[in-house]
């Protein structure tokens, strides 16, 4: 199929137009779409209609009610057969709130890139979107004041559990429009959501050490707050650093995270990991400290570098246990305490909130829970936990957001186990495709 077919534009308009529309598509669906829109780029003619209907979706004021009512429609997949190949087996990794982020930061971002891009003298007029009373509709958010699209997109960033994508929207009008800009600068909320999120990222990363966990919802939240925002705003003023730690009470938030995040970058990074980066290295030099990212894909200093991949299969059984539920599709979150998640017997990681997603999990055609049962029971059996049970429950089970894989590690030196087992865990979990890069 090729990305984003002319034939699927007009219900991929229609859902984000009305997403309670009996004929609109599923948040799987929607993803794969926005994604692909993303790769692919926006000169082209069908897409016009696309993005009109992206903007009344993200900037449409909606009550945290109304948000919530329109995750659980969307999670609910009530496609047609013909929209299959709009379904792709996804990671269990990713869950369904992962998926909805994405989605909105597919979303803000092609729309944030179409107002940066946007030329009035374009030749084809096809492709010319914004139109320039669309333009100028945008960039003075509709003839009022600044505040109803800030508050309108802000609405999905307050969000518990998604909506960092919003920001990428916020400074791409910011950018295209001066009275907005100045709004956005001087409204703190902006700035104190942002650090929400990545005091979120931090918290939410199962292990200090597995570099293959840096999945997008670890790198979209760091790179739309971190890069496309603070890194952005003080790179064009600088002085406004000041404001941003000091003025908004920032300084002691965005230390913690900053000294956090150490962990998890690589030094030398490029792009927006390496704005992130630069932001983290001002923030520390403000408070006095230095920031001395690690690289956690060489852990030579704790590791030897052919324990790769078992330092990062650790993490992909921590990440798995952390899950409530280990349906890709499920929405049971962990702190659900009206779900009694059932363990899978035979791995001893794997959680389930019934019989049915456990079921659908292990037929599953990719990425299904049997091959990860049965790479996870070889590892068992290669630590001899295999028939220890309680053994097994102490090493996986006791776990919090800041566990380090060192008993782990040191178990599989003591029984030899094989780094081969790792990349075999690593590809059945979905964290990564093939392991031929190792």
């Amino acid at each position: 199929m090729s990305p984003t077919p002319h034939e699927h534009q007009a219900v991929l308009a229609l859902t984000l137009n009305n997403p309670f529309d009996e004929h609109a598509i599923c948040n799987t669906a929607l993803y794969h779409c926005a994604m692909q829109i993303g790769t692919c780029g926006l000169g082209l003619p069908y897409q016009v209609e696309y993005l009109r209907a992206a903007m009344a979706f993200v900037a449409t004021p909606r009550t945290a009610a109304d948000r919530a009512r329109l995750r659980e429609h969307l999670f609910a997949c009530r496609c047609h057969d013909y929209l299959e190949p709009l379904h792709p087996t996804l990671p269990p990794a990713l869950t369904a709130d992962d998926i909805f982020d994405l989605t909105l930061f597919g979303l803000s971002k092609t729309l944030a890139n179409a107002i940066a891009g946007y030329d009035p003298k374009h030749p084809d007029r096809r492709i010319r979107w914004p139109t320039p009373p669309e333009y100028a509709h945008i960039t003075t958010t509709g003839g009022a004041a600044p505040a109803a699209l800030c508050d309108a997109l802000l609405a999905w960033a307050a969000d518990g559990r998604t909506g960092s994508g919003a920001f990428a929207l916020l400074t791409g009008i910011a950018s295209a429009s001066p009275p907005f800009g100045r709004h956005l600068l001087s409204t703190p909320r902006v700035f104190d959501l942002a650090t929400t999120h990545l005091e979120r990222v931090i918290a939410r990363i199962p292990t200090r050490d597995a570099a293959v966990l840096w999945l997008p919802r670890f790198t979209m939240p760091v790179t739309v707050c971190a890069h496309l925002l603070f890194a952005a705003v003080t790179e064009r003023n600088p002085a406004f650093t000041e404001v941003l730690l000091r003025g908004y009470g920032l300084l002691e938030r965005q230390h913690a995270v900053a000294r956090a995040m150490q962990a998890h970058l690589v030094p030398g990074a490029q792009g927006a990991m390496g704005s992130a980066a630069a932001w983290f290295a001002a923030v520390c030099a403000y408070a006095g400290t230095r920031f001395a990212p690690r690289a956690q894909s060489t852990p030579t200093e704790q590791y030897d570098v052919g324990e790769g991949p078992l330092v990062c299969a650790w993490g992909a059984i921590v990440a798995l246990r952390c899950l409530r539920c280990a349906h890709p599709n499920c929405r049971t979150s962990r702190a659900d305490a009206r779900v009694r998640a059932a363990l899978c017997a035979g791995c001893g990681v794997a959680r389930y909130c019934g019989p049915a997603h456990q079921r659908e999990a292990w037929n599953a055609t990719e990425y299904s829970h049997k091959a990860v049962c049965h790479v996870v029971k070889r590892l068992r059996r290669a630590l001899h936990m295999h028939e220890d049970g309680a053994a097994w429950a102490k090493l996986i089970h006791n776990t919090d957001a800041g566990r380090s894989p060192d008993e782990f590690i040191g178990l599989c030196r003591r029984h030899g186990v094989d780094a081969a087992l790792g990349k075999d865990i690593l590809v059945a979990t979905g964290n990564v495709k093939h392991t031929s890069g190792w």
